[in-house]
């Protein structure tokens, strides 16, 4: 596939609903996209905070809309998966944006 193929998405758009619809159109039609502008030091600075900071957002339960989390099995796995991950819906934003952590303050700004 040659480069020009591959769906870009600029999350500098101040259109968030384009971006978002940006997205889903691409992992429909394509299954994959290339992020530009993704700001990615907001993330480095949400996995840097504090443990007791992260672990107010921690959860085991798979159906929480906004959840951090290391392992899918974590208790059961005997060796784990390690990875820190940010689970955030973000669709429709309007309904969970004001649910997303307020932690580094330009996080919610995205």
């Amino acid at each position: 596939m040659p480069d020009a193929d591959i769906p870009v998405i600029y999350l500098t758009d101040p259109d968030r609903t384009a971006v978002v619809s940006q997205i889903g159109a691409a992992c429909t039609s394509h299954g994959f996209f290339l992020v530009l502008n993704h700001r990615l030091q907001v993330a480095h600075d949400f996995f840097r905070l504090s443990l007791e900071e992260k672990a107010k957002l921690y959860s085991d339960d798979p159906a929480k809309k906004m959840r951090l989390s290391t392992s899918f099995n974590m208790r059961k796995e005997t060796v784990h998966n390690w990875r820190d991950y940010l689970r955030l819906h973000c669709y429709p934003l309007e309904q969970f944006v004001p649910e997303w952590p307020a932690y580094p303050p330009p996080f919610s700004l995205l």
